[in-house]
């Protein structure tokens, strides 16, 4: 592995023992009908860039699509990252942006959003108990984020960093949100943790996606597709690649599934 991909793949073993906790007792969905879900990140609610318009349209326009289980897989609030503020005015707006970020999910029956925290979720998360980021587990951040978000019956934590999702006892799908600067080596990544984890006797996902990186696109690693997301932050986003997916994934009559993507924004 060279150098260059060294900082993502130390993020993998520091904390593989998380991750490998989320394998052996996933969090298991049983959906109706086909399986239909949008996968988004990064949306950095609270950001000077953040497009909170280009959020709520593109939520609102996978739920006419059918969707009614949405992934968010980390940073959906921007924190207080590089701003230098005091305790409470951290405070304030974190609460905030977490009141932002609730507004900009619609609430329609049998919907429900699935929360992985990322970094700056975390980050939140000590500001909102008076610690250092680093200091904070991950029973903590996923606690708080609980309590924040307890007026939204609809929206719930499943992990921090990472999350393994069997719907219907046949699909997996592994969230990640990894950390450091290394977004060119996603797909390596992805071939690592994966390659780790057959050897340790776990199933290959069906789909990897990945928040973090900023960078909407898709691509097949050794073992399966892997997803990035993108960003709804405009000047990071002036590319017009967009962000987030809807993915449908069909039984077919001779066992195999067939991943569909569609591309809402």
């Amino acid at each position: 592995m060279s150098s260059k991909h060294n900082g993502t793949i130390k993020w993998l073993d520091v904390h593989y023992n998380q991750i490998e906790r989320q394998l052996r007792s996933p969090f298991t969905l049983e959906l109706k009908d086909k399986v239909l879900v949008s996968l988004s990140s990064d949306h950095h609610i609270g950001h000077a860039d953040c497009d909170e318009l280009r959020i709520r349209k593109y939520f609102s326009e996978a739920i006419s699509t059918g969707v009614r289980t949405h992934f968010l897989v980390g940073d959906v609030v921007e924190s207080a990252y590089n701003l230098r503020v005091s305790e409470e005015l951290g405070g304030a707006i974190v609460r905030e942006q977490v009141e932002k970020f609730k507004k900009c999910l619609p609430e329609v029956e049998d919907n429900k959003y699935y929360l992985l925290l990322g970094n700056h979720d975390t980050h939140a998360t000590g500001i909102l108990l008076g610690k250092e980021s680093g200091k904070i587990g991950w029973k903590d951040a996923e606690e708080v984020f609980r309590e924040v978000l307890e007026d939204r019956a609809d929206i719930e934590v499943i992990g921090v960093g990472f999350a393994r999702v069997e719907l219907n006892g046949e699909y997996i799908i592994d969230l990640l949100h990894p950390q450091g600067n290394n977004g060119g080596c996603i797909e390596k990544y992805a071939d690592y943790y994966i390659f780790k984890s057959i050897r340790n006797g776990y199933e290959a996902p069906h789909l990897s996606d990945f928040g973090h990186y900023h960078q909407k696109k898709m691509t097949w690693c050794s073992y399966c597709a892997v997803m990035q997301n993108g960003s709804p932050l405009k000047k990071r986003n002036s590319d017009g690649n967009g962000f987030g997916w809807i993915v449908e994934l069909r039984g077919e009559p001779d066992g195999k599934s067939t991943m569909v993507v569609y591309e809402p924004l």
